[in-house]
């Protein structure tokens, strides 16, 4: 993974046009932040409920594999799994619409082999609830439509959740450790998701990335902590909320290139403990040319004391 350095000072001009810019971002954001809210919430639809499958456990009929009960489900079907039988050593795809439900997040485990995916996903509406999702490249990778994923996902090598051109799904109380590279991401036109309620810590490159018109995103109430390069990069993408998160002794909170009118508001820093804006740096390339320029936006209303965050 690349990573570009910050560096340089802002000059004069452009500091006083971020700041006139700011001052209109903080009486209208909180405007604009309910807004988007209202309009993520009336999109989420959830699954028609159908039949139940059973996998583990000791009841007649139950599956013995996870990718034998998804193969025989129609969807809004709902796979359940036990945690009597887990460790799952599985490399699941989910083509269908189902719900897919683990007994318990800490002990239901689907072990990946260090496959490249330990869950693909190539449908819209699905859930994935309440596994220990471990050992790949890959925890969750695909692309989706309204879907909802709460799980633990551990020792990950390049990601825990991938998504590319995934809009409307939520992304909630998932714990996310030792992903190595990134810990949450979104790809290519993914718009309109809930990043929220997550804990994504300890050795990842990058919490949570957004890349290439990743727009209308909410970001909020993470805590974001011990990462080793960034806690949020936003790259080429635009008009996201990034509120009320914690970031918390990682080596750079956060950074973007060329993504303008997020708004980073109410956020706890740890490096920050003044009222006045916290500023953000990142760059910005010319109108018409490469060039790039250094740049700084602001979390208007840094937050004075951490969050409570459960996941």
């Amino acid at each position: 993974m690349i990573i570009l350095e910050e560096g340089g000072s802002m000059k004069k001009e452009w500091l006083v046009k971020t700041l006139a810019i700011g001052i209109v971002v903080l009486f209208v954001g909180a405007g604009v932040v309910s807004a988007y809210d209202i309009n993520l919430i009336n999109e989420y639809k959830p699954l028609i409920i159908g039949n139940t499958l059973y996998v583990g456990g000791s009841g007649p009929g139950n599956y013995s594999t996870i990718q034998g009960a998804i193969n025989d489900a129609n969807p809004g079907d709902t796979v359940f799994v036990y945690d009597d039988s887990s460790p799952y050593h599985e490399n699941i795809l989910i083509d269908k619409s189902i719900n897919l439900i683990g007994e318990e997040k800490n002990t239901t485990i689907i072990d990946g082999g260090y496959e490249l995916s330990v869950i693909e996903i190539t449908a819209d509406k699905i859930t994935i609830s309440g596994f220990n999702i471990r050992r790949a490249d890959f925890g969750i990778d695909g692309s989706t439509n309204y879907s909802t994923i709460y799980n633990t996902i551990i020792d990950c090598w390049q990601g825990g959740i991938f998504l590319l051109t995934s809009s409307k799904n939520v992304i909630s109380d998932n714990q996310i450790i030792n992903t190595h590279e990134v810990c949450i991401a979104l790809f290519y036109d993914s718009k309109n998701n809930k990043i929220m309620g997550n804990s994504l810590k300890a050795g990842s490159e990058v919490a949570i990335y957004l890349v290439g018109r990743c727009n209308k995103n909410r970001i909020e109430k993470n805590s974001i902590e011990n990462n080793i390069w960034y806690g949020i990069w936003v790259d080429w993408s635009f008009f996201n909320i990034i509120q009320k998160n914690n970031f918390l002794n990682n080596e750079v909170h956060s950074y973007f290139e060329n993504a303008s009118f997020n708004f980073w508001i109410d956020n706890y820093w740890d490096d920050w403990s003044s009222k006045k804006p916290r500023p953000i740096n990142g760059i910005r390339y010319g109108y018409f040319s490469k060039n790039q320029r250094n740049w700084t936006t602001y979390d208007w209303r840094p937050a004075q004391e951490p969050y409570n965050i459960h996941s």
